[in-house]
């Protein structure tokens, strides 16, 4: 099925004349519930990434873990000291790791205070409504 054929195929679907696609299973948006959290992960950035950047195996693992660990609006609510416990590795080098990562842009860095709070790059991936991301790639 091409894809014009699939766009008119999901019309039927939307106006109720179809139900089922061979191979698919459609649910409309407004029945889907997900009990796991998630994150959306932009694939062309990540091949980017993958492709353009050097990134260590350490800095691959400790940012991987960092995506496993985000909280909504990006916002990572983690010390380094409980990465470098959760991923066996010292706390020095999780420091110059996120340095690093913070440098290549792949997580950002805000003051609060006198601390510093960190937030995976929106560009990249994103954990929470796209409006708002959208709102937030705007100021950028």
């Amino acid at each position: 099925m091409n894809a014009e054929a699939l766009w008119k195929y999901l019309e039927k679907v939307k106006n109720g004349e179809k139900k089922k696609l061979k191979g698919f299973l459609l649910i409309p948006l407004d029945q889907v519930k997900i009990k796991e959290d998630y994150i959306m992960i932009f694939q062309e950035n990540v091949r980017n990434i993958l492709k353009n950047m050097e990134l260590t195996p350490g800095e691959l693992k400790i940012f991987f873990y960092l995506l496993s660990v985000t909280d909504f609006e990006n916002y990572i609510w983690i010390t380094q000291q409980e990465i470098a416990e959760e991923l066996k590795m010292k706390q020095p080098y999780i420091a110059r790791v996120i340095k690093s990562l913070e440098e290549k842009g792949l997580i950002i860095k805000e003051k609060r205070g006198r601390n510093n709070v960190y937030k995976i790059n929106p560009q990249i991936a994103w954990k929470g409504r796209e409006k708002n991301r959208k709102n937030i790639l705007k100021l950028d």
